[in-house]
């Protein structure tokens, strides 16, 4: 009996250490995405009012070949000021659109906060880092160079009435109201706005 014993303890060890001897299966390799190519639909965008919620600009990049679905993709649009190394970034993210546009007052709010003129043409850097959706493996893309002039972006005024008939009974009396929208839509410094009247054609 304690022979057999000892045979079935001997298979047993010889079986434990043949399985911990296995070669364990290969993890998945998965391939490595590549940094994409960024281009834009314009080099120079000189938008006016009229531009304000219309896309004047464009910005397209190649798919990053990651081994994931696009649903897992992040991509971050990065806009500076030519000559600052993107230290005071604007940024944009998203996923799996290979696309982004700008409306004329994206890009005008964007200037006018980083205190650039109306009517002065500035020189923006762009970018895209792209990444899985958890941050790992980023890659930047090239980097391109848009000209964009601000421009003003008025108040509408709007009046109660076109016409008030005062009398020294309704003196002290409501005659009238001026409404009016806010001027720069989007920017974030200090708008202060002013009441002129003149006589019609004097040109205030």
């Amino acid at each position: 009996m304690r022979s057999i014993i000892n045979i079935v303890l001997i298979v047993t060890g010889v079986m434990i250490f043949v399985s911990g001897c296995e070669k364990p299966s290969e993890l998945p390799n998965y391939k490595l995405g590549n940094p994409v190519y960024l281009t834009s639909s314009t080099g120079t965008v000189s938008p006016t009012p009229a531009d304000s919620t219309k896309t004047v600009l464009t910005l397209n990049w190649t798919f990053p070949n990651y081994a994931t679905d696009s649903a897992n993709m992040k991509y971050i649009v990065d806009i500076d000021t030519t000559g600052r190394n993107f230290s005071k970034e604007v940024t944009r993210t998203m996923s799996k659109s290979l696309s982004t546009g700008f409306t004329g007052r994206d890009l005008n709010t964007m200037l006018l906060n980083y205190g650039y003129a109306v009517g002065k043409a500035v020189k923006l850097d762009m970018r895209v880092t792209s990444s899985y959706s958890n941050n790992n493996e980023q890659y930047r893309s090239n980097v391109i160079q848009v000209s964009v002039t601000p421009y003003a972006d008025p108040s509408k005024l709007t009046s109660e009435n076109t016409s008030v008939t005062g009398t020294s009974a309704t003196s002290t009396n409501h005659s009238n109201t001026f409404s009016w929208t806010p001027s720069f839509p989007g920017y974030s410094g200090t708008i202060n706005y002013v009441i002129q009247y003149d006589s019609a054609g004097k040109n205030f």
